[in-house]
């Protein structure tokens, strides 16, 4: 018989998906484990939102901007944690979005 699926409250999601996360600084290190935990609750609002308080969002912001701080940095962690929980299934589905984007209609528009 199949276990059902563990629901994990937003702290534990983030400790599990983004623990590992090695930013040279473990200040960085949990900042960002805190922002996961932020993120999760409210994956669609802005980032200001997501953060609540000015000094989340301050504090946030900082992170992000540091030089070795990167999207790879970042991901590492989740990348590995999904490929090892994906790698103890029989079957698992990779949706993905595959939504194209056009913006001829926006000449301005660079990037």
């Amino acid at each position: 018989m199949d276990m059902p699926p563990v629901i994990l409250s937003s702290s534990r999601w983030a400790r599990r998906q983004f623990g590992s996360v090695d930013l040279s600084d473990q200040r960085r290190d949990r900042r960002v484990i805190a922002m996961a935990v932020h993120l999760v609750r409210n994956p669609s609002a802005s980032l200001p939102a997501q953060m609540g308080s000015l000094k989340a969002l301050k504090a946030a912001y900082r992170v992000l901007d540091e030089e070795d701080v990167s999207y790879e940095a970042l991901m590492t962690p989740h990348w590995k944690q999904t490929c090892r929980f994906a790698s103890q299934e029989r079957l698992v589905l990779m949706v993905q979005d595959t939504t194209v984007i056009d913006h001829t209609h926006h000449p301005t528009t660079k990037g």
